[in-house]
């Protein structure tokens, strides 16, 4: 019960950061975009909310998907064995903010680029930019993998070594994502597609986590 409290605070935080940034983006003046709301206004917000109503949606359902393993486990498990599995789902924030920085730079760069219908130089900005986040993912990731029980240990305890197998399979997984699917419909800006990738992710998420676990425990 705590877990799924913490998680519906997770989703509502994340709402309400979504409703700020839309209201700041929407008018550079936070206090005029509130209070100056006429007809013009609300016609020019209809067609932002339009594209960005599917986007954080999308936001919602892909939070959902990184913690539905948990949530599963969490009713399926021991107390004992939760505990060593949520020990083992580390991630690397700053290798998180790296492929975060590099892909918001290319996605910008591809937008331009298919504006001028320079299909060619986007597939190579693409490129460039998934080789730059791979100088980083798979070294972290290959460190990960063979040093799982070490970090396990010197983060936690002796007791939570059996989370370094957790720690591996998570390590495999992030870096499987490294790669937005979804990164040419961001630069097109179409937003319904990225909903689309998300719910599709979320149901991949759903299946595989309930049948590897009726499966293989």
């Amino acid at each position: 019960t705590m877990y799924i409290d913490s998680i519906l605070s997770v989703f509502l935080i994340v709402w309400l950061f979504l409703v700020i940034r839309l209201c700041i983006l929407y008018r550079m003046n936070f206090k005029q975009g509130l209070v100056r709301i006429r007809g013009s206004y609300l016609r020019e917000l209809v067609p932002v909310l339009k594209s960005a109503g599917p986007v954080s949606l999308a936001a919602a359902v892909l939070a959902f998907a990184g913690s539905f393993d948990r949530l599963y486990l969490s009713k399926q498990i021991a107390v004992n064995d939760f505990a060593v599995i949520a020990a083992g789902c580390i991630s690397i924030p700053f290798v998180g903010f790296f492929e975060q920085s590099v892909y918001q730079r290319a996605i910008s760069q591809i937008a331009l680029m298919l504006q001028n219908h320079r299909f060619e130089d986007a597939i190579d900005i693409l490129k460039k930019a998934s080789i730059k986040v791979a100088c980083i993912s798979f070294p972290f990731t290959f460190l990960v993998v063979v040093f799982a029980d070490d970090i396990i240990s010197f983060l936690f305890d002796e007791r939570y070594v059996a989370a370094g197998l957790v720690l591996k399979i998570f390590a495999l997984q992030n870096l499987s994502s490294c790669l937005p699917v979804d990164i040419l419909s961001r630069a097109q800006g179409k937003s319904c597609e990225i909903l689309v990738f998300s719910i599709f992710q979320l149901l991949l998420v759903l299946v595989s986590v309930s049948v590897g676990f009726r499966f293989f425990g």
